[in-house]
């Protein structure tokens, strides 16, 4: 038996055990396994997230202001455009390589941006890099310079270049020279973009030198290349002229309600609103010939109050292919000032052609022939003339004389044109003096040079105490295609119906029977295109259109009223080989009988007889419409007043010849003879009918 010693010694020699085992089972993942020995380590740093660049790098065309940021906040960020690396200082509060950044970096030139972020407590971030790169070439320069002096300043005017780097334009200005480069002289205008500027200030009478720049938006800019102009302040000038000066093809009038015979002249400035006084001359070949007219003038506002003269004509239309020169005194042009224009306004245009902007009435002829005398019609040797086409494109209508007080207008219900009855000279009810013999044709007539015609027609505006003959006040001579639209090509001597147009001038072709007067034809408002010094007149004994030998010779006039020019043409290419006018509604083959082919280059053209001609017409087929040879009247509706050699519009008609085109119309009173067109002017003369030497064009509708 243990003693009491014994025993305690033993209880804590188990405690002590038990004590041991419990601290190791403890630390046992169990399954048996012995818990390791415990080490003690440092965790990782936090990264500082890299910075970004806006805008991102890239190519530019104007400065940029570049933004550096990063998500990591509080972070400092150093930046380098030295191509060396950025990095942070110890305390990760600055820098020691590199700027800290503060704001926005600006760059305008090749630059290699870096960058890196730093936070104490953090891992640096990694570098960031971007290329700039940047434009150097120079906008273009300015374009329509233009300098316009007033009372004490200059307005200069201009278009911009389209290139995208266009930031600014610069414009310089000396006296005595022009600036030489961007930064020569006084600045006149820099900044953004715009388009005008007035340039004040300045002294009246100095002369002025401008030069203009256009830059771009580096650092530095680049600047285009000089643009000048000069102007002097004080002295008014026209700005614009309508129709500009030297102008060719110039409207023979404007405007509406009604168009008339107009100038329009825009100054520098406010003027002196006093009707000037006007000298007009009209050319007859290289010299001009001096003639009166009368003009009304009108001040009106663009940009100052009475900047803007309106000289309207008593022409009310100008003549046709004509050459026009007017003079303005220096003294009748000042300013508000009385500052006077620098030197008497001389200018001149050239006009073009009315065109036929009027309906096409049938030619009057209803008996048909063959090569020597009448036959009946539907002949099949002589097939679809003129006669066998009655009342087309429309049947001939006149209304009239018909009476206003004393004076007397006939009106053509196709072309709705109003006629004079009378010719110049003539009066009443059947033109001419009371008892004389109705046979007395050109009884009181007058005969007038050409330019005294166009004045003569002008002053029957201001007849009746200013009311207008007739109580009409749109009065002027007839062009060409309008003063043979009324010749009646199935009577002969005259060619007219005399009922509407009494007492209307013949030229008899021989001197039995003797005339009352000495004979002549009528004048048209159409000079001879480039050939001025003629005139294209209508000879009434037959109709036949042809030009005088000069403007100074007199004819007779008989004048017009109303109309409107074209302003466009009326054919239309059907893509076929046929070419339609929607004004006369008739459908033309392209060619001329012989061609075909685009442009009418494959084959020749045809030279035959009249019947030959009529004959070719009727048997084509083409896009599968009848044909005809075409009337006199509808021949010369495709003749173009403004051209020559060919007399004619060559891009629907290609190919056309400048020679002579059978009609199907015959000279009334000369059956052996036919009508036919000389295309090298447009003439209308007759032929015989076997001559073999002419030739043919098909016309089909309306």
């Amino acid at each position: 038996m243990r003693s009491p010693a014994v025993k305690h010694a033993c209880q804590s020699f188990l405690f002590f055990f038990f004590v041991l085992a419990t601290l190791q089972n403890c630390g046992s993942s169990g399954g048996g396994e012995t818990k390791a020995a415990v080490s003690e380590t440092t965790p990782p740093l936090p990264t500082t997230d890299a910075p970004a660049f806006s805008p991102v790098a890239g190519s530019f065309l104007t400065a940029q202001n570049v933004t550096i940021t990063t998500t990591t906040a509080g972070a400092t960020i150093c930046y380098t455009i030295n191509l060396s690396s950025p990095s942070c200082n110890t305390a990760k509060t600055g820098c020691d390589s590199g700027t800290k950044y503060t704001g926005p970096v600006a760059i305008s030139v090749d630059t290699t941006l870096k960058a890196a972020a730093c936070l104490s407590g953090n891992s640096d971030s990694t570098q960031t890099t971007g290329g700039y790169l940047f434009d150097t070439t120079p906008p273009g320069p300015v374009t329509g310079l233009t300098a316009t002096a007033y009372n004490g300043k200059v307005k200069l005017q201009w278009t911009n270049p389209t290139d995208p780097d266009l930031a600014g334009i610069k414009i310089m200005r000396k006296t005595g020279s022009y600036p030489t480069d961007e930064n020569d002289g006084t600045v006149a205008y820099y900044g953004v973009v715009v388009t005008s500027v007035d340039d004040n200030a300045l002294t009246d009478g100095v002369q002025y030198y401008y030069s203009a720049y256009a830059y771009d938006g580096t650092s530095p800019s680049n600047y285009s290349s000089a643009v000048q102009i000069t102007a002097t302040p004080g002295i008014p000038s026209i700005v614009t002229a309508n129709p500009a000066n030297n102008a060719t093809g110039v409207a023979v009038c404007t405007g509406s309600g009604p168009c008339t015979a107009k100038v329009v002249l825009q100054f520098s400035e406010a003027m002196t609103a006093t009707a000037p006084s006007l000298t007009a001359e009209i050319a007859s070949g290289v010299t001009y010939v001096a003639t009166p007219v009368s003009v009304v003038s009108a001040w009106s506002t663009t940009v100052d109050p009475n900047d803007t003269l309106t000289l309207t004509f008593s022409w009310y239309w100008f003549p046709e292919n004509s050459k026009i020169r007017f003079t303005i005194p220096q003294a009748d042009l000042k300013d508000a000032g009385s500052t006077q224009i620098a030197a008497a306004f001389v200018h001149e245009f050239t006009t073009g052609s009315a065109g036929r902007n009027f309906s096409l009435a049938d030619t009057g002829q209803s008996t048909c022939y063959n090569d020597s005398g009448t036959i009946a019609c539907n002949d099949s040797s002589f097939p679809r003339q003129d006669a066998d086409s009655a009342n087309i494109p429309a049947a001939r209508s006149f209304t009239g004389p018909s009476a206003s007080g004393s004076d007397y207008t006939t009106t053509d219900n196709v072309t709705a044109l109003v006629w004079k009855s009378c010719t110049e000279g003539q009066s009443g009810a059947n033109c001419q003096a009371s008892g004389t013999a109705a046979t007395n044709y050109g009884a009181e007539s007058v005969k007038l040079t050409w330019n005294d015609a166009v004045n003569q027609c002008a002053a029957l505006n201001t007849a009746n105490s200013g009311a207008g003959y007739a109580n009409i006040k749109t009065w002027r001579l007839p062009t060409a295609a309008e003063l043979q639209s009324i010749a009646d090509y199935g009577n002969s001597g005259p060619a007219i119906e005399i009922t509407k147009f009494p007492a209307t001038v013949i030229e008899y072709p021989n001197p039995s029977p003797p005339p009352p007067t000495l004979p002549g034809s009528y004048w048209s408002s159409s000079a001879q295109y480039n050939f001025t010094q003629n005139a294209w007149d209508v000879y009434f004994y037959t109709g036949s259109t042809g030009v005088s030998s000069g403007k100074a010779t007199q004819q007779y006039v008989r004048c017009v009223s109303g109309g409107v020019p074209a302003t466009a043409s009326f054919f239309t290419n059907n893509g076929d080989g046929t070419v339609t006018d929607s004004k006369t509604g008739l459908m033309w083959q392209q060619c001329s009988v012989g061609q075909s082919g685009t442009n009418c280059s494959t084959g020749t053209a045809t030279q035959q007889t009249w019947a030959a001609a009529l004959n070719a017409c009727k048997n084509s087929n083409a896009a599968s419409k009848t044909w005809r040879l075409p009337s006199l009247n509808e021949l010369t509706s495709i003749v173009k007043g403004n051209s020559q050699s060919p007399a004619i519009d060559a891009t629907p008609f290609p190919a056309t010849l400048s020679n002579n085109y059978w009609t199907s119309t015959t000279l009334t009173g000369g059956d052996a003879n036919a009508w036919r067109l000389k295309f090298i002017t447009g003439v209308a003369d007759f032929k015989d009918k076997t001559d073999s030497a002419t030739y043919a064009r098909c016309v089909t509708g309306p």
